[in-house]
């Protein structure tokens, strides 16, 4: 193509400020408020939003759990609207940032999961969307929902 490291510098900057923007662009609208009332399904909206993003760009979300100035502000209203289903799922305040790194620890871990297995199996084995929720409505029961 032609393309030099020196020309993508000149046209987006830095290495950091080209995946600032890659993380903008691929996670704009992640955070976008499911129109469900009750608080268990707008939060498996949110993750599962979230699970599809990280599991379509896995070394992209890497770079953000390796690097947090990469945490755009979608990222971060997104967490603020998950931990504000936890708190109306009443999870205890003691308990709250524990359920939160567990729910999102579990989108990480299956989304990289899927994203690895894509390339090494055929498509019957590879984790689905619906695997996913299935997991997520069993790490949900204790909350009551």
């Amino acid at each position: 193509m032609g393309v030099t490291p020196m020309s993508i510098t000149y046209h987006v900057g830095t290495r950091a400020q080209l995946l600032r923007a890659l993380v903008e662009k691929v996670y704009a609208g992640v955070a976008v408020i499911p129109e469900f009332a009750e608080p268990n399904l707008r939060m498996r909206g949110l993750l599962q939003r979230y699970c599809e993003s990280v599991t379509a760009h896995p070394h992209l979300a890497l770079c953000i759990l390796a690097d947090p100035s990469l945490w755009s502000e979608e990222l971060k209203v997104l967490t603020a609207a998950i931990r504000e289903c936890l708190r109306e799922l009443r999870v205890p305040p003691a308990d709250l940032e524990t359920v939160l790194g567990v729910m999102i620890d579990y989108v990480h871990g299956f989304a990289f999961s899927a994203a690895a297995s894509r390339r090494r199996t055929s498509k019957d084995a590879t984790p689905t969307l619906d695997d996913f929720l299935a997991g997520l409505d069993w790490l949900q029961r204790p909350l009551g929902v």
